[in-house]
C-alpha cells in the first residue's frame, strides 16, 4: 500500500509541476511575488518601513486573489478540454 502511495503522490505531483509551469497566470504571479519580495527586502532598510510592508501587504493579497481566480478559471478551462489553458513550453 506505501508503494502505491508514493507512486500516486509522485505521479500527482509531477502533474502539479508541469501544469504549474506552463501556466502564463501562475508564471506573472511567481515573477510578480519574487519582485515585490526583494523590494520588501530593500525597503526593509527605510525608516518607514511599517507603512511600506502594509501597502505592500494589502498588494500582495489583492494580487493572489486575482491570481487565484484566473488559475481556477484556467484549471476549470482544461478540465473541459478547452484549448488556451496550459501553454507549451517556451
Amino acid at each position: 500500500m506505501s508503494f502505491l502511495r508514493k507512486v500516486m503522490d509522485h505521479l500527482l505531483n509531477r502533474v502539479l509541476v508541469e501544469t504549474l509551469a506552463n501556466n502564463r497566470s501562475f508564471q506573472r504571479f511567481a515573477v510578480w511575488s519574487h519582485k515585490k519580495v526583494k523590494d520588501l527586502g530593500e525597503k526593509s532598510k527605510d525608516a518607514n518601513f511599517d507603512e511600506s510592508a502594509a501597502k505592500a501587504l494589502e498588494q500582495s493579497k489583492l494580487a493572489w486573489q486575482k491570481w487565484r481566480q484566473e488559475f481556477a478559471e484556467e484549471l476549470a478551462k482544461a478540465q473541459r478540454g478547452e484549448s488556451g489553458g496550459a501553454r507549451g513550453k517556451q
